[in-house]
């Protein structure tokens, strides 16, 4: 998840908090329209003018990058073409402009022929029906033609990568779950996540789109704005270009929000707010006015206090893509300072007059330059921009990325952050700083792996960033608080689990086979001690151990198959690891803990995966 303390900064932190205070629900209240009214009067600093601007299109950029694309394309460096005809896209005038000429469906037509030698058939394809779509000359056209049968022949041979794993089994009421998940209520918890039979390691638990996300503003000119993968061929906005899409299809499905960003995107990104405040943003412009007004009803219902969302998923089903799911998600406005408070409802108030000055409320007028009372409809997504940036606090999670050195070489990878996302029901899942599950993204969707075994009906934790084994108690602890508001209480904090620095790696604690308490023991297995001290069962201990050594060895088989580029293989027996560790140690366990490590490592190398060495793949 992610953090926002102060909404006018970027935030970097890792992780994110859970729900805590009396109510298990978010509403828009009564305070908040008069709090973003007070706060949008004609006194400083609502006042300061927002005007629009975003970075327009320019034949002579778009001209320049295509001839440097042809240079690199004559040099055989494809990839660097490649990039090259994409500024000249992005940059190029639309048809029907004076200015237009050939420079778009040239910079198209040029692309596929570099994306041909690359091996990238189906973007090649995709190339080709934008060129000619984009008027390519008819004289020329035989050459796209030719083009793209050779891309049929070759495409029917080559697999699709990054491909989103699916659920065996969904949940009757959470859409985005399996049927081995579960959501509770306690007052002292909210919501959150149980298993609702026996989870094993490697079950795969939620695939989940996000309810809407944002990428970050250093990664526009890299990534797709809608779907946040990587680009190598992009797709131009039609009026600016502070952005790329990755497809048409992404482009066409960006149009509801980007049609009233667009204008004002640079600046969202200047003025240096947090992905979270752009991101309450899109919450709004991804449904439009017409939809608010339309809810508004249902919005009033919603600000009863003491309420809370019915646990009985009976008759019922939890949709992420409906609105009510995030709004309903906890905001602990009760309990926020009131400079906290100040900073956000101003905030929502900037965000409100970008808005305004990009004709969400209608045709601009010098009035919206002016001082002037807010309309309702205005006090109405102004108090909803002040939830959501009050809610998105405990409940965004960061989108990642995997970066590799090259491909299948695990050392020095590292997941890196590229936006912010609301997931409805992941963020019913409550922390551990031990955490019992991997996240992986293709794009922004989200896949949830258990990586240990979870007994039905007990809670499912994920880990909001502090991690027991990397991070001492008093850290996690003041971290945690300060963040997101809770005093953590998890198996790791209340032992007071070691880090790796402090942890004793010549001592393992084999599992009472009665009881299922630790029976302390030397981890060479040199004279083991099988009394268990709590019930004084007499256990084997040298059969422990045997059978210990054994899964040790399918851990180090799996390493050795993970460095050598086969994470698949490796996590088969990474899991088969973690089961069996549950039956013969008790944790916490280093290589336990290590082996989870990895499997994380794993499973996020199957998502979105950037490779900074690319293999040549000339193959044309």
């Amino acid at each position: 998840m992610t953090s926002d303390t102060n909404p006018s900064k970027n935030s970097g932190s890792a992780a994110g908090g859970k729900k805590r205070g009396k109510n298990a629900k978010g509403g828009t209240g009564k305070a908040d329209n008069k709090t973003v009214s007070f706060s949008a009067n004609p006194d400083p600093p609502a006042q300061a003018p927002v005007k629009p601007f975003s970075r327009k299109k320019s034949a002579t950029h778009a001209e320049r990058e295509k001839e440097c694309g042809n240079r690199h394309f004559k040099e055989k460096k494809y990839r660097q073409a490649v990039c090259s005809y994409s500024q000249a896209v992005v940059r190029a005038p639309q048809p029907g402009d004076p200015d237009a000429g050939d420079l778009l469906s040239v910079g198209y037509a040029n692309r596929s022929a570099a994306l041909l030698h690359m091996g990238e058939f189906r973007l090649c394809l995709q190339d080709i029906e934008a060129a000619l779509g984009a008027g390519y000359p008819t004289r020329l056209r035989y050459k796209l033609l030719d083009r793209r049968a050779t891309c049929q022949l070759k495409l029917v041979l080559q697999q699709q990568e990054e491909e989103l794993p699916a659920l065996e089994s969904r949940s009757d009421h959470f859409l985005s779950a399996s049927s081995a998940v579960d959501v509770t209520y306690s007052p002292g918890e909210g919501r959150f996540a149980v298993a609702a039979r026996d989870v094993k390691p490697g079950d795969l638990l939620v695939v989940e789109k996000p309810h809407a996300s944002v990428l970050m503003a250093e990664k526009t000119g890299t990534h797709c704005i809608h779907c946040l993968k990587r680009v190598l061929a992009a797709f131009p906005c039609r009026e600016c270009s502070g952005v790329m899409f990755c497809s048409p299809a992404c482009a066409a499905a960006a149009e509801p929000y980007h049609r009233w960003e667009c204008s004002i995107q640079d600046v969202l990104q200047a003025s240096g707010m947090s992905p979270l405040c752009h991101l309450a943003l899109r919450i709004i412009t991804k449904h439009g006015l017409e939809f608010f007004q339309k809810l508004r009803p249902e919005l009033e219902r919603a600000r009863a206090p003491g309420d809370r969302p019915s646990t009985d998923s009976a008759g019922k089903q939890y949709d992420p893509d409906n609105y009510l799911a995030v709004h309903q998600l906890v905001t602990l406005s009760e309990l926020r300072k009131p400079e906290d408070f100040f900073h956000r409802t101003l905030m929502a108030v900037l965000l409100l007059k970008h808005l305004r000055v990009a004709g969400f409320f209608g045709a601009v007028t010098e009035d919206d330059q002016a001082d002037r009372a807010l309309s309702s409809d205005e006090l109405l997504v102004g108090s909803l921009l002040l939830h959501h940036l009050q809610l998105l606090q405990f409940n965004a999670h960061e989108v990642g990325e995997y970066v590799m050195m090259e491909p299948g070489q695990f050392k020095q990878s590292r997941s890196v952050y590229i936006g912010v996302a609301v997931y409805p029901t992941v963020s019913f899942f409550n922390h551990s700083c031990e955490g019992g599950v991997s996240r992986c993204f293709v794009g922004d969707t989200l896949a949830v792996h258990s990586v240990m075994p979870v007994a039905a009906g007990q809670p499912i934790f994920e880990n909001y960033g502090p991690i027991y084994s990397h991070k001492a108690k008093p850290d996690r602890q003041h971290w945690l608080s300060s963040r997101y508001w809770f005093d953590c209480r998890c198996v790791a904090c209340e032992e007071n689990w070691p880090d790796y620095d402090q942890y004793d790696i010549n001592t393992v604690l084999l599992r009472c086979t009665g009881c299922g308490a630790g029976i302390e023991n030397d981890a060479s297995g040199k004279d083991p001690v099988g009394d268990c001290p709590k019930c004084g069962k007499k256990n084997n201990a040298v059969e422990l151990f045997r059978q210990l050594g054994g899964a040790q060895e399918n851990y180090h088989s799996a390493m050795n198959m993970m460095h050598e580029g086969e994470p698949k293989k490796a996590l088969r027996l990474f899991y088969r690891f973690i089961e069996q560790c549950q039956e013969l140690v008790v944790r916490p366990n280093r290589d336990l803990s290590l082996c989870q490590e990895a499997a994380r490592m794993c499973l996020a190398a199957q998502g979105s995966l950037h490779c900074i060495r690319q293999k040549k793949t000339n193959v044309a």
